[in-house]
C-alpha cells in the first residue's frame, strides 16, 4: 500500500529549459541584445568593484578578480561599438533578416557565465550572418547583372567593424567571473 501511495503522489517534472534551444531574432536586434548583455555584465562588475572600493577592500584578491573582469568587458564593449553603431545604416534587407542561433534557456544560465555564453552565441550568429552578406554582396558586385546591396564604402566599414566584433568576442572568452566568497 505504501508503494502505491508513492507512485500516485509523484508529480510530473516541469521542463526547466534547454541547453541548446533554437531561437530566432532579426539581425539588428540580435546585435543590440548581445551588446546589451555584455554591457549589463560590465555594469554588474563595475558596481561590485565600486562597492569593494567604498569599503576599502582594494587589497583583497577578490578586488583584483572583479577589476579584471570589469576591465575585460569594458575593452570588449569598446570593440563592439563600431558594429552596433553601423547596423542602423545597413540596408533593410540585411538589417531585418531573421537569424537563428542556439541559446541556453536553463535556469542556471541566468548566472553571469550563462548570460555571457548566450551573448557570445548571439554575437557569433550575427558575425557569421554578416560575413555571408558581405560575400554575397561582393559576388553581386563582381557579376555585371546584379546590383550590390551596399555601397563600397559601407562594405569596407562593415568589414572593419566585423574584425573588431570578432576581436571583442575573443576577449569575452577570457573573462572569468569571480565567485561571491
Amino acid at each position: 500500500m505504501a508503494a502505491a501511495a508513492l507512485t500516485t503522489d509523484h508529480r510530473a517534472r516541469r521542463p526547466r529549459g534547454s541547453r541548446s534551444a533554437q531561437t530566432q531574432s532579426p539581425l539588428n536586434l540580435l546585435i543590440a541584445d548581445a551588446y546589451s548583455a555584455i554591457e549589463d555584465l560590465r555594469d554588474e562588475m563595475s558596481e561590485w568593484q565600486e562597492s569593494l572600493e567604498c569599503n576599502e577592500m582594494e587589497h583583497l584578491d577578490k578586488y583584483s578578480e572583479v577589476e579584471e573582469a570589469a576591465s575585460a568587458l569594458e575593452c570588449a564593449l569598446d570593440e563592439l561599438d563600431p558594429l552596433k553603431d553601423l547596423v542602423d545604416q545597413l540596408p533593410d534587407s540585411i538589417r531585418d533578416q531573421v537569424v537563428e542561433f542556439t541559446q541556453d534557456t536553463r535556469r542556471k544560465a541566468w548566472a553571469r557565465w550563462g548570460r555571457l555564453a548566450n551573448a557570445q552565441a548571439m554575437a557569433e550568429a550575427a558575425h557569421m550572418t554578416l560575413e555571408i552578406d558581405l560575400e554575397l554582396d561582393a559576388a553581386a558586385e563582381a557579376d555585371a547583372d546584379e546590383e550590390p546591396t551596399m555601397p563600397e564604402g559601407q562594405r569596407d566599414e562593415l568589414e572593419d567593424a566585423l574584425q573588431s566584433w570578432e576581436s571583442a568576442t575573443r576577449q569575452t572568452e577570457d573573462v572569468c567571473f569571480p565567485g561571491m566568497y
